[in-house]
């Protein structure tokens, strides 16, 4: 017997002998359907698990740095941007100096510190980084 392709009307008229009305995830295996919000949700873990690595990372290498101002700093956290791609970096510096000057020292090290994430982290791509600098008094500044 071979198989024929049911139409749309065949296919209603088949779903309504099973249920009283039709929904639009009606017909939808499943599998399919809860696999998308996993993969999504797993998605999100990894990149929480990146800036995790990435924080863990920075707070050893800029303690690490030949340049005093940033190794008086501390990471406060790290935040993806929406897409993954580049990571956001808070800062504290505990040294008095101006948010120009802070924001400079790290555009320094970035090389370095691009490295050195590169190596801890083992993946294809390294994510770009933005800081954002904050000092006792409660000054903030970005890059």
């Amino acid at each position: 017997m071979s198989r024929r392709k049911k139409n749309a009307r065949q296919l209603r008229d088949e779903m309504l002998q099973y249920c009283g009305e039709i929904h639009e995830e009606d017909g939808i295996d499943p599998r399919e359907w809860f696999k998308k919000s996993r993969s999504s949700n797993q998605q999100n873990r990894k990149i929480w698990q990146l800036c995790r690595q990435v924080a863990r990372t920075l707070e050893f290498v800029l303690t690490d740095c030949d340049d005093s101002l940033v190794q008086s700093m501390d990471v406060i956290t790290v935040v993806p941007n929406p897409d993954g791609s580049c990571l956001r970096v808070h800062v504290s510096c505990n040294e008095p100096s101006s948010v120009n000057e802070a924001i400079q020292a790290l555009q320094r090290q970035a090389s370095r510190l691009q490295f050195e994430i590169a190596r801890s982290i083992h993946r294809k791509k390294v994510p770009n980084l933005t800081f954002t600098v904050g000092f006792p008094e409660g000054g903030i500044d970005e890059e």
